[in-house]
This record gives structure tokens, C-alpha cells and sequence, in this order.
């Protein structure tokens, strides 16, 4: 059938990875529900009763038992993780990939299987959307990326250890290495979809920006969580113009400007140490 598209939006859009528009293992439902989720800000969180609500003005509403019904699909698949909490309720975590039988993401799934068949009335699920860099460690994990270059060296840590970006980047300039070398994997795949080196620098200075006072955030490998970072534009730094060209939006014009006025990172030199 043909398809007439819209003209590409500047903002107000999300971009969905098409493995999930095309899992045969998942319903129309189910794939409409994800991407639902996947729409929503981070650390976004609704319950039962208001996906249920999200329907009830269409010819084919979907009533409780549906949408339960459509949640446990979404389980089995691996798209999203549930916890029980002490108070009994059901925390359930959304990723945009699916997550291995034994994932190590910080928290343990609930070992039985959720209570879908009869769901407690008094304490209705609650989605909760990952935080992007969460999300960055299912990515990395399900899709093999490279570590790092063969010629980068990493800081001094056990196999498997993880740290903080701040750690990370000290460790690197004890190494007497980039963070980021020249020839990192990012730059290869920046020049394949004409992402410019200035934008993998503002990049750079985002995920930085975000992460390096965080104390609770420890990786096994910054590097490959970055390269995520910019493969899937998590900060939606920019976008694909009419003209098919990569430009930066509002939020990564901000971004540019901002740290082009600091001192660190020089945009002058894209490609950085730390």
C-alpha cells in the first residue's frame, strides 16, 4: 500500500528502534503498548488503570484484563522487568531491548511469575519507565557493541568492575589514554550517518554532564555506554532534516552554546581526551 509520510518534526517526536516495530514474537497490542511506553519521559510512571483510560474514548477499547493480558506479553518477551516491593505492589521496568533470562542491571526481576490472572486490586502495577543510562547497558549487552578500539587502553580495574564515570576518566588520564581515543568505533559510525565530530563532542559534553557526579551510576565500560548513548540519540541532540542531513535541535544548539562558552570541552578539537 502506498505511504504518504509527514514531513520529518523538530521536536515533539520519538525515535524507536525498528526491531520493535518488527518482533514477530509480539501482538500489534503489544508493539503499540511499547512504543506508548518508549514515548514517555524518563522515570515516567502511570498504573493499570490509567493505560486502560488511554482507550476508553476508541471503538476497540482495551478494558483491565486486556491490558493485563498485554503487559504479560511484554513480560515473556523481555521488554519489560516487574519487582514486588515490600508493600506487595509491582514495580515494572521498560526496555527499549530486551533483557537476557539473568540480567545484571542493578535489580533482580520478582522470581514468580507477576500476578496477571488476578491482579491485587489495592496495589495496581506502576510502569515505570529506565533512565537512559540504564537502558544503555541492556543495548549494550544484547547487542555485543565493541568495548573499545583494539589500541585503547583501559583504566586499571578488575574484569567486570564496575566504577563511575568520574573514576573512569581519572583512570584514563593516570593511563595516559583519551576517554575517548581518535580511533573509537563512534567516530566510524558518526561518518556512515553524517553525525559531525562537533556533534559527538557536544555529545560527549551531555553524558559527561549528566554522569560524572554521579556516585550512583558504576560501569563496567563507559566507552561502549557512550557510543549507545549517541548511536540511539538519548538526548536528542539532533535530527534528520528535510534535506537528510544531520542538524542539531533546539536542546543540542543549548547544549552547544553552553559548553562552547566553557572553557572545556574546545570545540575547535572534537575529538578530546577527557
Amino acid at each position: 500500500m502506498p505511504i504518504i509520510r509527514a514531513p520529518r518534526p523538530e521536536r515533539d517526536f520519538t525515535v524507536i528502534a525498528n526491531h520493535i516495530l518488527s518482533d514477530s514474537r509480539l501482538s500489534w497490542a503489544a508493539r503499540g503498548m511499547l512504543v506508548h511506553l518508549l514515548s514517555k519521559p524518563d522515570h515516567w510512571s502511570v498504573n493499570v488503570q490509567a493505560l486502560v483510560n488511554e482507550t476508553q474514548a476508541c471503538s476497540r477499547a482495551s478494558g483491565r484484563d486486556a491490558v493485563y493480558r498485554t503487559l504479560e506479553e511484554l513480560d515473556e518477551a523481555g521488554y519489560i522487568v516487574r519487582k514486588r516491593l515490600a508493600d506487595g505492589s509491582v514495580v515494572t521496568t521498560v526496555y527499549e531491548q530486551p533483557v537476557p533470562e539473568n540480567p545484571d542491571v542493578g535489580q533482580k526481576p520478582h522470581p514468580e511469575k507477576p500476578d496477571l490472572e488476578k491482579p491485587d486490586r489495592d496495589n495496581p502495577d506502576v510502569l515505570v519507565r529506565t533512565e537512559f543510562i540504564e537502558r544503555t547497558e541492556v543495548v549494550e549487552r544484547t547487542e555485543g557493541l565493541p568495548a573499545s578500539t583494539p589500541t585503547a587502553v583501559k583504566p586499571k580495574t578488575r574484569k567486570g568492575t564496575k566504577i563511575t564515570l568520574q573514576a573512569f576518566i581519572d583512570g584514563c588520564k593516570s593511563a595516559g589514554v583519551k576517554a575517548i581515543s581518535e580511533d573509537d568505533p563512534i567516530y566510524e559510525w558518526a561518518k556512515k550517518v553524517g553525525v559531525s565530530e562537533e556533534m559527538i563532542a557536544i555529545g560527549w559534553a551531555v553524558f559527561k554532564g549528566r554522569h560524572v557526579e554521579d556516585e550512583t551510576k558504576r560501569y563496567a565500560d563507559w566507552r561502549a555506554h557512550f557510543r549507545n548513548a549517541m548511536k540511539n540519540n538519548w538526548y536528542r541532540l539532533w535530527y534528520i532534516s528535510s534535506d537528510e542531513t544531520c542538524a542539531l535541535t533546539t536542546v543540542g544548539e543549548m547544549a552547544r552554546r553552553e559548553h562552547r562558552s566553557q572553557a572545556r570541552p574546545r570545540y575547535d578539537d572534537a575529538r578530546y581526551a577527557n
